[in-house]
């Protein structure tokens, strides 16, 4: 399945492959012990951008806006057909290039015990 992987620790954006295997491959890319996944964010057609639903609970993390949204740690866009099956994301690279700002692992701090407040 064709997605989107978005790393704020090196602040890249790239197409990757996940097998079958979709949640463990997913909390294997997110990292930082990820073991629950929550959509945060709908695109383009069936499109949802991932995130660790634990993640503002995680220290030390860099983060991303995307679309004028605050993420904290890394995230995935999958893609499903119309059945709600996995399948190839729509949104390209540059799409969320388009929309994403980088935010350092010190202004992700602040941001996040201001959420958290």
């Amino acid at each position: 399945m064709k997605s989107i992987f978005i790393n704020a620790q090196t602040e890249e954006v790239k197409e990757v492959a996940i097998g079958s295997n979709v949640l463990q491959e997913t909390y294997d890319l997110i990292g930082n012990g990820c073991t629950y996944v929550e959509s945060a964010l709908y695109l383009r057609g069936n499109d949802s951008l991932v995130v660790d639903e634990e993640g503002l609970y995680k220290r030390d993390l860099c983060g991303f806006y995307l679309f004028g949204n605050f993420y904290y740690g890394n995230g995935v866009v999958w893609g499903c057909d119309q059945e709600g099956n996995n399948a190839d994301c729509e949104t390209s690279v540059q799409d969320i290039m388009s929309g994403i700002k980088w935010v350092s692992q010190e202004d992700a701090t602040k941001i996040k015990n201001s959420i958290l407040l």
